[in-house]
């Protein structure tokens, strides 16, 4: 029974995201799948009405960071295409940027494990990681339908074997 409500939860929440995508602007499409997330693991983890503040309030400042520094990285690996006239001062100066901008958000997963760690603590902290491992997966076999599993049953050999080819002559 817990199969099915979880299968039926994440269906609605696909669902939801499915059609939130085409109504609402970006910035609300955002906002709507932190929602979710937010109520997934607020459900799952089973968090007090504070935890889910905090919860909520960790993730939400550190989606605003990661976003603004994915919108940097794109905005600097276009620089010298945009402008391609840069001298040599210019093109170190942006390489330097890309650098610290690619190290700061890196660094943001090891803020969000050292955070959401403290908050949830140890056993939920690992459950945290594998819901967001479920979800990620789920989205992207979503996204890239048969061929994740087309690629994954080649690789576990649980593929039927075929005839062998058939030559056909010309006359």
């Amino acid at each position: 029974m817990s199969i099915f409500f979880n299968f039926f939860k994440l269906s609605v929440i696909t669902l939801f995201f499915l059609f939130g995508f085409r109504t609402y602007s970006q910035e609300n499409k955002k906002n709507q799948i932190e929602d979710i997330f937010i109520w997934k693991m607020s459900d799952e983890l089973k968090l007090s009405a504070a935890e889910e503040k905090q919860f909520s309030e960790i993730y939400r400042k550190l989606n605003q960071k990661k976003s603004n520094l994915q919108n940097e990285l794109v905005q600097l690996s276009y620089e010298l295409r945009n402008n391609p006239t840069r001298n040599r001062k210019e093109i170190s100066t942006i390489v330097k940027k890309f650098k610290k901008a690619s190290a700061d958000y890196s660094e943001l997963n090891m803020i969000e494990i050292n955070k959401m760690h403290t908050l949830l603590g140890d056993k939920r902290f690992l459950e945290y990681n594998a819901i967001k491992q479920d979800i990620n997966s789920k989205l992207k076999n979503m996204l890239v339908g048969d061929d994740l599993n087309r690629a994954k049953n080649l690789s576990s050999g649980t593929t039927r074997k075929l005839p062998p080819p058939q030559i056909i002559e010309e006359k």
